[in-house]
C-alpha cells in the first residue's frame, strides 16, 4: 500500500506443486517470511503430506516470488515460524518430524541459522514429551526467542529459550 493501507496492488503469490500432474494443482499454506542478510525475503512453508518445509524467495520485497522447493527440513504438516535475531541470525521455531500427522507434531525445536538458512548451527530441543504442539509465534528479545504455542488443541504454553 502507498496510501497509509487505504487500497492495495496484489502481486504474485507462489506457486508449490502438490501432485504430480505436471503443474495442474498448485497450492501454499502457512508461510512464515524473514529477511536474508542481502535484503531478500526468505519463506518456509508447510505442505500437507510432504514431510518437509518448503521455501521460496522474493528479490523485490514480496512483489514476486520463486517457484517453492522442497527444502531438507523435516515437518509433519506443521506451521513454522522464522524470527529474525538482532545479529542477523534467523530462528526457526518447529517440530522437526518427518511424519505427517497431527499426533507427530513433536519434538519442539528452536533451530537457529548464521547463513541466510543455508545450514542451522544450533538445533535446540524445547521437549520432546509427546503430543501436539503447533501454531507458534513470538518474539526475540534480550538473548531470548519469546514465543507461546498450542498444545494438544487445548493449552495455550509460554516458552523462553536462549539463543
Amino acid at each position: 500500500s502507498g496510501d497509509g493501507g487505504s487500497n492495495y496492488e496484489r502481486f504474485s503469490g507462489v506457486k508449490i506443486a502438490i501432485k504430480g500432474d505436471t503443474g495442474q494443482n498448485w497450492a501454499w499454506t502457512e508461510p512464515t517470511i524473514a529477511e536474508l542478510s542481502d535484503g531478500r525475503l526468505v519463506m518456509l512453508l508447510r505442505v500437507c503430506g510432504t514431510g518437509y518445509l518448503w521455501r521460496s524467495e522474493s528479490a523485490n520485497g514480496g512483489k514476486t516470488w520463486s517457484e517453492a522447493v522442497r527444502t531438507d527440513i523435516p515437518n509433519p504438516s506443521n506451521k513454522p515460524k522464522l524470527i529474525s535475531l538482532d545479529d542477523g541470525r534467523i530462528a526457526l521455531i518447529h517440530t522437526p518430524n518427518p511424519k505427517v500427522g497431527f499426533e507427530n507434531r513433536n519434538p519442539l525445536s528452536v533451530w537457529v541459522s548464521d547463513d541466510d538458512l543455508q545450514t542451522f548451527r544450533a538445533k535446540l530441543d524445547v521437549t520432546d514429551f509427546p503430543g501436539c504442539y503447533c501454531y507458534p509465534d513470538g518474539i526475540y528479545e534480550n538473548g531470548s526467542v519469546l514465543f507461546t504455542i498450542e498444545y494438544n488443541r487445548h493449552d495455550i504454553l509460554f516458552v523462553e529459550q536462549e539463543v
